[in-house]
């Protein structure tokens, strides 16, 4: 399963919280927050009941390190690799207790200058500026689904089925797969 595990096989999701809500703040751009909303909203179908995320826009934020406040952050111009051939458009940070099997923070980074470095590669190739812009407007929500997945508890998915979870993305969609295996991290 794509379920990230610790120790003897425990898994780890947000366990023990209060109404048995996570509460999720946007630090970016408001044209970014329909993508985020759209994202969110894919994984609390998925979820039913099972957890709430309480997703909310804001102008201030606590540092990433603090566990009171779990994060989405749009990085404009930080580069998080230099070569031109890859492209890392995200990566979120869960904090685990492994003693209590739950997660105690996650925040997700989205890196815009590493998109910015694919719109480049892809004029390269021939895309057009047309074509190049609507590559970036599908992976940016793919990119963003995937993370959203990972401050979820999910790991990555390498066994060839398809899944957001993989790093063949094939759309921003939630595949069967990936219903399958949120529902079961977050069955008790």
């Amino acid at each position: 399963k794509v379920i990230q595990l610790i120790g003897a096989g425990k898994k780890v999701g947000w366990r023990g919280r209060e109404n048995n809500t996570v509460p999720v703040q946007f630090g970016g751009s408001y044209s970014d927050y329909a993508t985020v909303q759209e994202a969110m909203a894919k994984w609390k179908t998925a979820l039913k009941d099972k957890l709430n995320i309480n997703l909310s826009k804001a102008s201030q934020y606590a540092p990433f390190s603090d566990l009171n406040q779990h994060c989405i952050f749009v990085i404009e111009t930080y580069l998080y690799g230099v070569s031109d051939n890859a492209a890392t458009y995200g990566i979120t940070g869960p904090i685990s207790s492994q003693s209590k099997a739950k997660i105690v923070d996650a925040d997700i980074f989205m890196f815009r200058a590493e998109f910015r470095k694919i719109y480049r590669q892809a004029l390269q190739h021939g895309y057009t500026a047309e074509g190049a812009s609507a590559l970036i407007a599908n992976e940016y929500p793919m990119a963003l689904t995937h993370e959203m997945g990972h401050l979820l508890g999910l790991g990555h998915q390498f066994s060839g089925i398809q899944s957001i979870m993989s790093y063949d993305f094939s759309g921003a969609e939630l595949s069967p797969y990936d219903i399958e295996a949120i529902r079961e991290l977050y069955t008790y």
